[in-house]
């Protein structure tokens, strides 16, 4: 094989490996769309089951949320998650036993 036969042979192999390599590359969109397809779909158990949230909140309320975060060590999603579990145990805790069940069945306050 000649010296220009074997560098066009090296350019093909070399073309066909990054052609394999990018073909195995997604976007950060495709990924995102990956992850929610996984998450939100793929939940054998209720305790797992994932569901997005768009809110806007204060830039003062997104600093707050990310030093707890970074101060327990935890993410930001598993920040939020502690923060609502230990507000709700809280405020449940004071509820008469009526009222716990209107709270959890997403009926309003129990009046009479």
């Amino acid at each position: 094989m000649t010296p220009e036969n074997e560098l066009e042979a090296a350019v093909r192999h070399v073309t066909h490996e990054l052609d394999l390599w990018s073909a195995d590359i997604l976007t950060n969109a495709e990924r995102q769309a990956e992850y929610r397809r996984r998450h939100l779909t793929n939940a054998t158990d209720p305790s797992e089951m994932m569901t997005q949230m768009t809110v806007m909140v204060s830039a003062s309320t997104k600093w707050q949320w990310e030093r707890l975060a970074a101060h327990h060590g935890v993410t930001k999603r598993k920040m939020l998650e502690r923060a609502l579990d230990e507000a709700e145990r809280r405020v449940v805790a004071d509820m008469p036993s009526r009222e716990q069940e209107a709270y959890f069945e997403r009926r309003g306050p129990v009046t009479g």
